[in-house]
């Protein structure tokens, strides 16, 4: 058997379909097309059903890819630990980031690069949940429940939101003193269209849902900031960005005891392929620079 069909057969599954990984592998389209066919023919089945708009693996694929890829990504490891005992750390590692926290993880980020000088870092902040294997990333950092099952999860813990306003919106309405008083005020509701929502809080063991009301609406949490800042009103904002965003420095914590629970969370990074020296090495930094913040460090989402 040709290994190296079964290497491009691994990488068409991988990107999705033949052109996307004739482009990764910078090859003719047609000299990938050609190569699937052949491994086809040489085991008698196809791997590939062939749709209108998309490629969808057969049975047959499905098995002969979970081991085709591990048994590829054990050469690789192979390969790659021998290389790394004798080569610092280069190359270029694609990372995804939330289009919150850019300066949490951006400060994390510049120092992984000053103690690594030959690791170059595309960092890209996305709106949606990134998939590192369908958007093209060695490594993402998400939030929330994942449905990629397939994917590496190294937990971060939980980034849970606390109450936040500016000294000039609470000069002109006042302190809030318990979450009653929450209703009488302004509140900029995050990712909801409703003039209403709820915000279900904790301290300790002590839980209530407290509904709060608005005039604005937002999808983004760097307008919701920037919204806060102008003295908007509260806002429900991640409790572990209060300490490194500059920005957050002119809002004041609001009930300060209490929280709002939030999402899981964790990096993330194909299983199905050998995973780089300066990929593994910048998870392994980024996870300990998380440790203890954000709060509550939960378990794998996974």
């Amino acid at each position: 058997m040709d290994l190296n069909r079964v290497a491009i057969f691994v990488r068409i599954v991988e990107a999705g379909g033949v052109t996307a990984a004739a482009a990764k592998l910078k090859l003719p389209k047609s000299s990938v097309s050609r190569s699937l066919t052949q491994l086809e023919q040489e085991l008698g089945m196809a791997l590939l059903v062939r749709g209108h708009r998309q490629l969808n693996l057969s049975d047959a694929g499905r098995s002969f890819f979970e081991a085709a890829s591990k048994g590829l990504a054990a050469v690789e490891e192979a390969k790659d630990g021998i290389l790394d005992q004798h080569r610092t750390p280069s190359g270029v590692v694609r990372l995804a980031l939330p289009n919150f926290g850019t300066h949490h993880f951006g400060a994390m980020i510049a120092r992984f690069v000053r103690k690594y000088p030959a690791v170059e870092i595309e960092v890209t902040t996305t709106t949606h949940q990134a998939d590192p294997i369908r958007d093209g990333f060695d490594l993402a950092l998400t939030m929330g429940k994942l449905a990629d099952s397939s994917l590496i999860v190294r937990p971060l813990g939980r980034g849970d939101s606390g109450i936040f306003a500016s000294a000039g919106y609470l000069k002109k309405r006042g302190m809030p003193h318990s979450p009653a008083d929450l209703a009488k005020h302004d509140c900029v509701l995050y990712r909801t269209t409703a003039r209403k929502g709820k915000w279900a809080l904790s301290r300790g063991k002590e839980a209530q849902s407290v509904t709060v009301s608005g005039p604005l609406r937002v999808d983004s949490l760097a307008l919701l900031l920037a919204t806060m800042l102008d003295d908007a009103g509260l806002g429900l904002l991640p409790v572990h960005l209060a300490g490194t965003d500059p920005s957050m420095q002119n809002l004041t914590r609001v009930l300060p005891d209490y929280v709002v629970a939030g999402e899981a969370l964790q990096l993330v990074y194909p299983a199905s392929r050998h995973t780089p020296q300066r990929v593994r090495l910048l998870c392994e930094h980024l996870v300990a620079s998380s440790a203890g913040c954000p709060n509550d460090r939960g378990p794998n989402p996974a």
